[in-house]
């Protein structure tokens, strides 16, 4: 049965869709729109802003289940559960600060990006076997390093392609736009993979509550990866393929986290 609450969710998204096909009305007939037209007219750009918006998704679930993993199920205080992010963080340092450029300049986009996907998935799938009992040497510190590393190469891989030959008064544009794609897919990511692991955990009650509530995470953690894996698919088909040349400027643009 619908409730009130399922009524002012539909009414709430019935809403945004009207407001989105408005927006794009308005700026389609606009003299000066906040994206220019010729922003999207590149394949690997939309495919870098679709990349984003799928690994945006489902990074921002990751971070919730892990938190209420540490917070509820293991009981860590808040200073703890910070502290044990740290891998993460430290991944995601290496990969975009040191490995992701090393290996654009030997090889294509689109392997980098793959590489980094598919280690990103190897972590979430390695996520989804945590337990409540489990000590975090087993897979919450290692898997944070894992993601951490993957999701770095494909970060600084893809805000490279959403900037690179746009014209200079339009790289704010494109350089918000990726941003907004990962925030976007953060904050429909985190609706649907927690509405997906609440189901889960409320199908494994009654019984042991630490262990049901770990079980939705763990099924959380399986559907992230299944958003990595078409952010692989979006990657293969449309990244480039060779690897870039040298370029005289220096320069490099900022990139998403």
């Amino acid at each position: 049965p619908i409730c009130l609450g399922d009524g002012l969710t539909l009414i709430g998204l019935a809403a945004a869709l009207v407001l989105l096909v408005t927006f794009v009305a308005i700026q389609r007939g606009s003299r000066a729109p906040m994206i220019p037209r010729g922003l999207l007219a590149d394949r690997s750009r939309v495919g870098a802003n679709l990349i984003m918006f799928l690994v945006g998704a489902g990074m921002l679930a990751t971070f919730y289940f892990l938190t209420l993993y540490m917070q509820v199920v293991k009981g860590y205080e808040p200073m703890v559960t910070g502290l044990a992010y740290l891998p993460f963080a430290l991944g995601m340092g290496i990969a975009a600060g040191g490995l992701g450029p090393q290996l654009l300049a030997r090889f294509s986009e689109r392997a980098v990006i793959a590489v980094g996907l598919v280690v990103g998935i190897a972590g979430m799938v390695w996520f989804s076997f945590l337990a409540p009992g489990q000590n975090p040497l087993a897979a919450l510190l290692p898997a944070q390093l894992i993601v951490g590393l993957g999701l770095g190469m494909v970060f600084v891989t893809v805000t490279i392609i959403s900037v690179r030959g746009v014209e200079p008064q339009a790289t704010g544009a494109a350089s918000g736009l990726v941003n907004t794609a990962q925030q976007i897919g953060g904050a429909v990511g985190l609706a649907a993979l927690a509405a997906a692991a609440t189901v889960v955990t409320e199908n494994e009650l009654p019984g042991s509550v630490p262990d049901a509530l770990t079980t939705g995470y763990s099924y959380g953690f399986l559907l992230g990866a299944g958003l990595y894996l078409l952010a692989l698919v979006v990657a293969l088909v449309t990244a480039p393929a060779t690897a870039p040349q040298p370029q005289r400027d220096t320069q490099q643009p900022p990139v998403a986290l």
